[in-house]
């Protein structure tokens, strides 16, 4: 989950397969609103001095409504405030988030929470970060807690906790809520700043791109009010954030068409939700494609992905066409070169991928006993997955040893256990979230699948759909947790290339 104050909800949308979104594009500027000029980098768009006025004095406490796929799909709460007696003695940034998902088996949802506290002198540093996530599967607690040279970071899942885990140090700093939840209309159009934040993915800083778009005077509820829009691009990915605020509270935010909040009263932004289900994200094809298992490429042409950078290889080619529509081709086989720092990354344990847990470490080793090579043992791992979980759409566990503990899920449970098992193995491994053809229905709905290392190849396997090496059907949009795939859902259209 990337964190940044309300930003932090739109990671639901990849909670579970087919739980990707769709929403129309953010409405332009109101006349008399400020238009962006060139970007002019400065060493920040805040001074401390705004920052200590804005710990003083501004107090948030704001409902969104959050849309995803043309439905009311959930809720969103922000507060920003003076921490409360049980946080650490700082200034407190909290974020709520809810959505209700349908499956099969019934109604099902999701709740994620972070709070986030600092310091409140200058540099104004992250003193803790708490994220929950809530579903009908369990509940999931992340600490994350500054020391003077690391981030010590303690994990509970279902009430059992997990030994303390030593990460590095990080330099996020409480700008990083404040141009998300409540940019000043101090700031000009054109002003553009670069500011560490924490990424529990990569359990590590990255850098995120804030630029000024617009400042200028709307009417809003029949009183005119400074609005500033500002975007924010996270390191990695394609499709930046683009946030609209007016008196120190965000009105709306967006990410791509995919995800919608708008400002609400707490009654209407809890009322009406509309659940969504896989058909609500998938994309029909023009034509049925039969068994992918034998084929050795496939040719599409993907429209509605404007400023979505695909991720290119050996095994997945992209071509710009005249009329802005992508010809994506997608091979079978080994893709591209395992890099150094790729290795390394993909062996590592993170909170998510627990391959150090006792159950994980006993359980690989079983698996692998005995086999030729890592091709050998790469698919015994990712049958043996297949074949000892049972099917269940929407579950949301959040770790791997959750999966191995209940044995069911869908494909993010079948891909966190998968790469989980691979890393302990000793087998370089990451998720990969997009695409997949399904001929039944003949539509493409949201996936999570793995790439593992094998002779130094990337090399993409399905244990969810029981492929040790996946078919042609899967189109991939984002690599380890890095892309903005799912912001285009809804604008996609597929069709297969002439």
């Amino acid at each position: 989950m990337r964190s940044s104050g309300l930003v932090v909800v739109a990671v639901l949308a990849s909670i579970a397969c087919g739980s990707r979104h769709r929403e129309p594009p953010p409405p332009s500027p109101a006349p008399g609103a400020g238009t962006a000029t060139a970007p002019v980098d400065t060493a920040t768009l805040l001074t401390d001095a705004q920052i200590s006025a804005l710990i003083a004095n501004h107090r948030q406490d704001a409902w969104y409504s959050l849309y995803m796929a043309d439905r009311h799909a959930g809720w969103a709460h922000v507060e920003m405030r003076p921490s409360a007696a049980t946080e650490p003695a700082g200034y407190t940034v909290a974020a709520h988030a809810r959505i209700e998902l349908a499956s099969p088996d019934g109604p099902r949802f999701v709740e994620m929470t972070e709070t986030s506290s600092y310091a409140t002198a200058p540099p104004f540093a992250l003193i803790e970060k708490r994220q929950t996530e809530t579903s009908d599967s369990g509940v999931t607690e992340r600490v994350y807690r500054a020391r003077p040279d690391h981030l010590e970071l303690i994990s509970t899942d279902d009430g059992e906790a997990a030994p303390p885990r030593r990460l590095p140090a990080t330099a996020e700093t409480l700008v990083s809520q404040i141009l998300s939840s409540a940019t000043p209309p101090t700031v000009r159009a054109g002003q553009r700043t670069t500011y560490a934040q924490f990424d529990d993915e990569d359990e590590a800083d990255q850098q995120v791109t804030a630029t000024v778009i617009s400042v200028g005077d709307e009417v809003i509820a029949g009183v005119k009010v400074p609005v500033v829009t500002v975007e924010t691009l996270d390191e990695g990915d394609s499709v930046p954030t683009r946030i609209r605020t007016a008196d120190g509270v965000a009105l709306a935010i967006t990410l791509g068409p995919g995800l919608r909040l708008e400002l609400a009263d707490r009654a209407r932004a809890q009322s009406t939700i509309e659940q969504l289900s896989m058909m609500d994200t998938s994309v029909a094809l023009d034509r049925r494609l039969g068994d992918l298992g034998d084929r050795d490429t496939l040719t599409l042409v993907i429209g509605g992905i404007d400023g979505v950078v695909l991720p290119t290889s050996p095994t997945q080619t992209d071509e710009v066409l005249p009329d802005r529509r992508r010809r994506v081709t997608v091979r079978r086989g080994p893709g591209a070169v395992v890099t150094p720092a790729e290795r390394a990354q993909g062996l590592a344990p993170t909170a998510q991928y627990d391959a150090k847990h006792p159950a994980i470490v006993a359980l690989a080793k079983q698996i692998v006993d005995g086999a030729a090579d890592d091709r050998e043992r790469t698919e015994r791992i990712v049958m043996w997955v297949y074949d000892n979980l049972r099917k269940d759409l929407s579950t949301s566990l959040a770790t791997a040893s959750q999966v191995l503990d209940r044995k069911h899920g869908d494909c993010t449970e079948h891909t966190l256990l998968v790469v989980a098992l691979l890393r302990a193995a000793g087998i370089p491994a990451r998720d990969v979230g997009g695409l997949m053809y399904e001929d039944t229905t003949g539509r493409f709905y949201w996936h999570a699948w793995a790439q593992a290392a094998i002779e130094d190849r990337w090399v993409a396997v399905d244990g969810a759909w029981g492929q040790p090496v996946a078919d042609v059907g899967h189109l991939a949009f984002d690599v380890n947790g890095r892309g903005n795939g799912g912001t285009a859902m809804g604008s996609i259209t597929i069709a297969v290339a002439p």
